[in-house]
């Protein structure tokens, strides 16, 4: 288990894990980035990569935080020249039978991160590094509303939050979950888990989602949800939600419907509403401007490699995960290749 004593320093300095940046971007071309490799695992502390954060402390990045499936951890990645050295900072318990934790994504709730299947749940971890659960767990199949002990979610994956509330992709359900942070009930976000999948703008409680994987939230109740292909915006003070840009599997770049993706993992989004998403299967990383323009802002679609430099050049191996920092820089987890990469302005 974790040594509480070795990360007081850490914890002293901590701020919180940030899936959501501040520094926004409307006009930069994909010319004026770089890649470059921030942790290349030859210490070989992780065994995989999932779901990142960024830790800050005064609106610098200090840490990233990533998820290992393998290893059922949290791990705590040092940026920047920060203190300390790249560790595990949570270790997660086995779900109820013994079987592995398999836990996701992790947001920046202080942190919060959720596990899948096998939990069925949103677990949080302390600041000092301690797991506890927080919603869901009562081993009951499919999705159900409820108090923190008695509500429980099917095959949960993308987790983000804002003051208030986590907020889930229920996969298996095919819509947006709610907790409170204060109490953990749950509740439906958007969408309707009694539906099959399927894609359908509308309301709020009437729109339908097709196996929601990843959400993140500009701050200003408004949200972004990938869906395999797809990505939508709820805007939960219109109680509206619309397709921002895709329709089907591939690799295209353009306007609205036109633009195609394959296996969106990742997303996030700075202050002027551009969003951010990891394209897994066509292993780059695609900007969505507020009107729904796709570009391609680093790699190449389908070809895959480990590369770093200018951000055309640059190559990805399956990218899962992305984060923004307060300055813009976007921090990305790289699967295949068990990297940690950042994406900055040259």
């Amino acid at each position: 288990m974790i040594n509480i004593l070795k990360y007081a320093l850490i914890i002293l300095m901590f701020a919180a894990c940030k899936k959501d940046g501040n520094d926004g971007d409307n006009n930069n071309p994909p010319g004026d980035y770089i890649v470059e490799t921030v942790y290349d695992n030859s210490s070989k502390l992780l065994s995989s990569v999932r779901g990142l954060c960024i830790e800050e402390l005064n609106d610098q990045a200090i840490a990233v935080m990533v998820v290992d499936q393998v290893k059922n951890a949290v791990m705590r990645i040092p940026v920047n020249d920060a203190a300390g050295f790249p560790d595990v900072f949570a270790e997660i318990g086995p779900a109820a039978g013994g079987q592995a934790a398999e836990p996701w994504y992790i947001t920046n709730a202080g942190a919060f991160y959720y596990v899948s299947t096998y939990r069925r749940g949103i677990v949080k971890v302390s600041r000092t590094g301690i797991v506890s659960d927080f919603s869901g767990f009562s081993n009951k199949v499919g999705h159900h509303d409820g108090l923190a002990n008695e509500a429980h979610f099917s095959d949960p994956r993308g987790l983000c939050n804002d003051i208030s509330s986590v907020y889930a992709c229920e996969f298996g359900a095919n819509c947006i979950g709610t907790a409170l942070n204060s109490s953990g009930t749950v509740s439906v976000f958007s969408g309707n888990p009694s539906t099959g999948p399927s894609t359908k703008d509308g309301r709020l409680k009437e729109a339908l989602f097709n196996h929601p994987t990843a959400i993140c939230t500009n701050g200003n109740n408004q949200f972004f949800v990938a869906q395999e292909f797809v990505v939508r915006k709820i805007d939960a003070g219109k109680e509206e939600v619309t397709t921002l840009a895709g329709s089907a599997s591939g690799f295209r770049d353009g306007k609205g419907t036109d633009a195609a993706f394959d296996n969106i993992t990742g997303i996030a989004v700075d202050k002027s509403n551009n969003v951010y998403i990891a394209d897994l299967q066509n292993c780059c990383i695609r900007r969505i401007a507020p009107d729904g323009t796709t570009t391609t802002l680093a790699g190449k679609g389908d070809d895959c490699g480990n590369k770093d430099g200018n951000a055309p050049e640059a190559r990805f191996n399956f990218p899962f995960d992305i984060a923004i920092a307060s300055n813009g820089d976007l921090y990305v987890s790289d699967m295949n290749n068990i990297t940690i990469r950042r994406i900055r302005k040259k």
